[in-house]
């Protein structure tokens, strides 16, 4: 599907799930910013007010997770737009920390381990402990690291045009005079020639070209992988990604890079949850498909 009637279907759900059961009326507000820096202010059905930002949580676990050493320390800026990938993330992974059952997601990555429950080995906005330097680091959407010590990288989206990419070497970092040619050669050449997965298509200019995903394929190792999870009608996160996987990485490292589909991963865990007749984790995963149409 292309990706304006893509997002433009997701759209209407999303505020028909607003109407229907957050019970909220109003619009909210975006606030973009032109290239010129002038910021525009405009109003949408499918955007919480900001002061109701925390309804973007399911009622289920929503005051759990807001009470519970797993929130997080930073929200994105459009963490009340209901297509927030953040919450999403949220929505699907912490009702699964607070019921210590995460082994349910690494049962379908087909890795074996068990799960220290702390903020050490599970965590919302990981912060890449390989990047050196001053400049912003890496921040991962999701992270899960093994008792074996076997490291797991999510990367989430939802209604995201694409993977952040096609970057040019000369374009100025927006925290740092310098450009990213330059944070190549300082932070991620090293990276890319130390990752085992690399083969030797990649370069500065397939690394400035995808960014995003490269950035977060030079994490893998022989202790990690990196999971990318998108919707499965949005065609252009999919195309971007296996073009990655299969332009850059090894023949027996492609499985380290996991491509999953929202709508299989819901229906998995669906599955998993019904059998053992985990009744507000039923419900919850109900209303994350019906909210998500997923």
């Amino acid at each position: 599907m292309k990706y304006k009637a893509y997002k433009e279907q997701i759209i209407k759900k999303l505020v028909e799930y607003k109407h229907n059961v957050l019970k909220e009326p109003g619009k909210g507000e975006f606030v973009s910013t032109d290239k010129e820096g002038n910021k525009k202010v405009t109003y949408h059905d499918h955007i919480l007010e900001k002061s109701k930002a925390r309804k973007n949580v399911i009622e289920t676990y929503r005051d759990d997770f807001y009470k519970s050493g797993f929130d997080v320390d930073k929200l994105h800026s459009y963490f009340h737009h209901l297509n927030s990938s953040q919450a999403m993330c949220i929505n699907f992974f912490y009702p699964l920390i607070h019921e210590r059952l995460l082994e349910l997601v690494i049962k379908q990555l087909g890795v074996t381990g068990s799960i220290e429950y702390n903020s050490l080995s599970v965590c919302f906005e990981k912060v890449s402990d390989i990047e050196k330097g001053n400049y912003r680091k890496t921040n991962f959407d999701f992270f899960i690291k093994l008792d074996t010590g076997f490291k797991i990288y999510f990367e989430i989206k939802y209604t995201e045009e694409e993977f952040s990419g096609k970057i040019k070497s000369t374009t100025k970092l927006s925290d740092s005079p310098d450009t990213y040619s330059d944070k190549y050669n300082q932070v991620y050449r090293q990276l890319v020639d130390k990752c085992p997965a690399l083969n030797d298509e990649a370069n500065e200019t397939i690394f400035l070209e995808h960014y995003q995903l490269m950035r977060n394929v030079v994490h893998l190792s022989e202790d990690s992988m990196v999971v990318f999870i998108y919707p499965k009608g949005h065609e252009t996160l999919k195309e971007q990604a296996t073009f990655v996987r299969d332009k850059v990485l090894k023949e027996d490292w492609k499985s380290r890079m996991v491509l999953l589909h929202w709508e299989d991963l819901c229906a998995n865990i669906l599955s998993e949850v019904e059998s053992t007749s985990h009744a507000k984790l039923s419900n919850h995963y109900e209303e994350f498909k019906m909210k998500y149409s997923v």
